[in-house]
């Protein structure tokens, strides 16, 4: 039978003079599932985090594309892109995201079906991103993997505003 590392650790620390210090692996375990249990601290900041990254990220995206002015929104409406009115439908649709993530630091469900729905624009971000060639073109590829990315923190989001309350 092979010896357990900690017992191993004690047999060659002991001479040597190093301070033995064992930690059980069950015991830091259930530390960390402590930290991370549903209504704790630590998942309402990692939600607040998020949530503030979010709502900073939609207010960005979004402004411009409800106003339509800046290049984005000029290049979303470029030749077989999309219409004036949908571009700034899909900004709205940002805004009303960012004002929902904020709102929902202190009513997790508007927060939750906010960061639902920005996940499913942005799922909507890629599949315009893959109609239009831009993951294929290495030099549109790293600014059409931004709604991968934030797709994924935005469902990060959602769960932990789902553990925060």
């Amino acid at each position: 039978m092979r010896p357990h590392l900690s017992s191993a650790y004690a047999r060659a620390a002991k001479p040597a003079g190093i301070p033995l210090i064992h930690v059980h692996r069950s015991i830091t375990a259930r530390a960390v599932r402590n930290i991370f249990q549903k209504g704790s601290i630590a998942v309402f900041i990692s939600a607040a985090v998020l949530s503030v990254l979010l709502a900073v990220v939609g207010l960005a995206a979004g402004l411009p594309k409800a106003l339509l002015k800046g290049s984005i929104p000029a290049q979303l409406q470029s030749p077989g892109g999309l219409s004036p009115p949908l571009v700034r439908f899909i900004g709205l649709a940002e805004l009303g995201a960012a004002a929902g993530l904020l709102a929902g630091l202190f009513w997790q469900p508007i927060g939750v079906a906010a960061a639902l729905g920005f996940a499913v624009v942005l799922v909507g971000a890629i599949g315009f991103h893959a109609k239009s060639g831009d993951y294929a073109n290495p030099e549109t590829r790293g600014n059409a993997m931004a709604p991968a990315i934030l797709t994924v923190v935005a469902i990060a989001a959602a769960v932990t505003l789902v553990l925060s309350s």
